[in-house]
């Protein structure tokens, strides 16, 4: 099957902003009129509706492709992977098989004991966020409320000042190693690695990177 087949059984429950999707129609067809390939309200044969539904599945079903250092690279698109569902603490990370002039090869392991008849999760965000964060980006990226265990619960006050505290430590280490001011990224990140343990499986990848980074 072709690839515009394959995305077609993809399935979504987007529903976009009236703005927000004027803006996405006016971006898409203003592109292929300039390559000559929107005529009619068409773009290339296809009505602007449906090219904004092929946005919605690739959209809601998509994966960052990153490397070994979880650096993104690209978006790739996998039928089979992409009918996991999420869960803000879940029991499968995505890791990705990259060799150069080949599409890269997506593997999802598990980083806790899953028994049978357990759900295979994954998480669709950044893990590293307060409660009310990571509900907001999954409601307007992918039009659902979280309802995993972690985010049934309520979320201690303590918790959600660590989140924005680790989340704040992580973007100021980063931007002073982008910098390379290491003196200041080693003393900002020396507290990182304990809050992710507290906060997350010690397994999870992003806990390594840290330490990698402090390395």
């Amino acid at each position: 099957p072709s690839l515009k087949e394959d995305i077609e059984k993809l399935i979504h429950d987007y529903v976009p902003d009236p703005d927000r999707y004027a803006i996405l129609v006016q971006m898409v067809a203003s592109g292929f009129n300039s390559l000559g390939l929107c005529s009619g309200g068409k773009i290339a044969g296809q009505t602007l509706d449906f090219i904004h539904n092929l946005f919605c599945r690739i959209n809601q079903n998509s994966f960052t492709v990153a490397d070994a250092e979880i650096q993104p690279l690209g978006v790739g698109m996998y039928g089979l992977a992409s009918t996991v569902n999420h869960a803000c603490v879940p029991n499968t990370v995505s890791s990705f098989i990259i060799n150069r002039g080949r599409f890269p090869v997506i593997t999802m392991r598990t980083i806790s004991d899953v028994n049978v008849g357990v759900e295979i999760t994954n998480s669709y965000i950044d893990v590293i966020s307060d409660k009310s964060t990571r509900m907001s980006s999954l409601l307007a990226d992918y039009n659902f409320t979280c309802t995993c265990p972690l985010c049934s619960s309520k979320e201690d006050p303590s918790t959600t000042t660590m989140y924005r505290s680790l989340k704040a430590a992580r973007e100021l280490g980063s931007q002073c190693i982008d910098d390379a001011d290491y003196t200041r990224a080693l003393s900002v990140l020396r507290t990182t690695p304990e809050m992710l343990e507290s906060l997350l499986p010690r397994n999870f990848p992003v806990v390594g990177i840290e330490f990698m980074k402090l390395a």
